[in-house]
């Protein structure tokens, strides 16, 4: 079978659909079917990489930061969303007020903002979504059994929650300012010949975790790795 039900928190093994009727049974016997997958690799080209790019993407988006209001980027605008990012890590590090950390500059914050900004906005999260839903419904041979639409009126905030903690990020345990991304997308599920019936609606939720160090145990720039992203997508019936 192509997907576990329910999902879990670990990357599972990719597999084929048997056939997309087959698929779509499934889904409407169990009301929904899960599967949680490691990001799959993309080419980050210097475009998608870029500030300017991430910018753009804030600034059409909605972010939720630790469940809080959400705020409009196209009303807030990228660089209050990237202070609001700055002051509640230090708002995290004064309260902690332990002497023995290393002391971080509003340019550490802003850039640690950043981070997580490019590492959760549409051109990652969404981008990694969507593969991973065409990878979802695939067949044996990787033909594509149903063409996943997006379905932007279904859209939810990009999501930023914050703390202070212990992570491996990139192969590495560390400690300092967490911040644990998250964004969803959604899809609608067609038959590659016939886009007037649905079959399926899927939701990709992209999550990975950055890291700011502030155990002064080595190098102190920002932790990120694409390769330790995960998504969850979940099929359900139309």
């Amino acid at each position: 079978t192509a997907l576990a039900s329910p999902a879990s928190t670990t990357p599972e093994p990719s597999e084929p659909c048997d056939g997309a009727d087959a698929l779509a049974a499934r889904v409407r016997k169990e009301g929904r079917v899960s599967r949680v997958v490691a990001a799959p690799p993309r080419p980050a080209t210097a475009k998608d990489a870029s500030e300017a790019q991430s910018r753009r993407d804030v600034e059409r988006d909605r972010l939720v930061l630790d469940g809080g209001p959400a705020l409009e980027g196209g009303r807030v605008g990228y660089d209050r969303i990237v202070e609001a990012l700055a002051a509640a890590q230090r708002r995290l590090v004064a309260r902690a007020d332990a002497h023995e950390w290393r002391t971080v500059g509003p340019a550490e914050y802003a850039a640690f903002a950043k981070a997580a900004l490019l590492a959760v906005n549409r051109t990652e999260s969404g981008g990694a979504g969507l593969q991973a839903v065409i990878d979802a419904v695939a067949g044996a041979g990787g033909e594509k059994l149903l063409v996943p639409v997006p379905d932007s009126k279904r859209a939810e905030p990009l999501r930023v929650a914050l703390d202070l903690g212990p992570a491996k990020v990139g192969g590495a345990w560390r400690w300092g300012v967490r911040a644990a991304v998250r964004g969803a997308t959604f899809y609608r599920l067609y038959a590659p010949d016939d886009f007037d019936e649905e079959v399926l609606r899927a939701r990709a939720l992209y999550a990975n975790l950055l890291l700011l160090p502030l155990d002064g145990l080595g190098d102190a720039a920002v932790r990120c790795d694409r390769g330790d992203a995960t998504v969850c997508v979940d099929l359900e019936p139309p």
